[in-house]
């Protein structure tokens, strides 16, 4: 449960540090559905690349013991994936309908 909960809040907060990079992006005339694009197969690339080293871990790890439970380990994998993407979605939809000006303004 709690990988789940970090696999939501841990995208949504790499988004939201980005946000003046994609406010730049937007006033340079980069469209919003490419924006999304780029941020959206730059995080599932790394989820993914993250995944795959998670598998290769455990397989090295329980290989030797003889027990494998593939569909337990498929399971969290999936929902860790899904969780990811929400998570991803929503710093997008969060960042995304701001005006690029409102979010480089320096707010003392």
């Amino acid at each position: 449960m709690l990988s789940l909960i970090i696999a939501v809040v841990l995208p949504y907060l790499l988004i939201l540090r980005r946000s003046e990079e994609l406010a730049i992006m937007r006033i340079l005339g980069v469209k919003e559905v490419e924006v999304k694009r780029y941020v959206f197969t730059e995080n599932l690339t790394l989820i993914i690349i993250g995944e795959v080293i998670a598998i290769a871990v455990i397989s090295a790890v329980t290989f030797k013991s003889g027990v494998y439970p593939i569909w337990k380990y498929l399971f969290v994998i999936v929902g860790y994936l899904l969780a990811s993407i929400i998570g991803v979605l929503a710093s997008l939809k969060n960042v995304l309908y701001k005006k690029p000006l409102e979010m480089l303004q320096v707010k003392e």
